[in-house]
C-alpha cells in the first residue's frame, strides 16, 4: 500500500517578517519518515529548474543549463554512521562526473 500525505504552510503574521527567525515544524505518526530537502543558496537567479523524489532515497536535480544531477542516499537505516551520498552529473544523458563518499 502506498500513501501519499503533503502538509501546507501559510504566511502568517503578515507584513515585514526580516526580523523573524524561519523555522518548519512537522508532527506526524508512524514508525518512519523520510525528508528530502535541497537548499539552493544564491544571490540573484536560481541555477534549479525542478527537483524530483524518484524513491524515498533519491533525488533527480534539472538545472537550468540543462545539466541532471541524481542524488542517491544508502545506507541511512545502517549502524555506525555507514550513511553513503552518490551524485552523478549528467549532459545529454552522458555522465560527466560522478562522486561518492567513502
Amino acid at each position: 500500500m502506498v500513501g501519499f500525505k503533503a502538509k501546507l504552510g501559510g504566511d502568517f503574521p503578515l507584513g515585514d517578517e526580516s526580523s523573524r527567525r524561519k523555522t518548519l515544524a512537522v508532527r506526524s505518526r508512524g514508525n518512519e519518515a523520510r525528508y528530502l530537502t535541497v537548499i539552493e543558496p544564491y544571490e540573484s537567479e536560481s541555477m534549479i529548474k525542478s527537483v524530483t523524489a524518484t524513491s524515498a532515497n533519491d533525488l533527480v536535480v534539472e538545472l537550468v543549463d540543462g545539466r541532471v544531477q541524481e542524488i542517491s542516499i544508502s545506507e541511512l537505516d545502517g549502524e555506525n554512521n555507514q550513511l553513503k551520498v552518490s551524485v552523478k552529473e549528467l549532459v545529454n544523458g552522458k555522465v560527466v562526473r560522478e562522486e561518492q563518499t567513502n
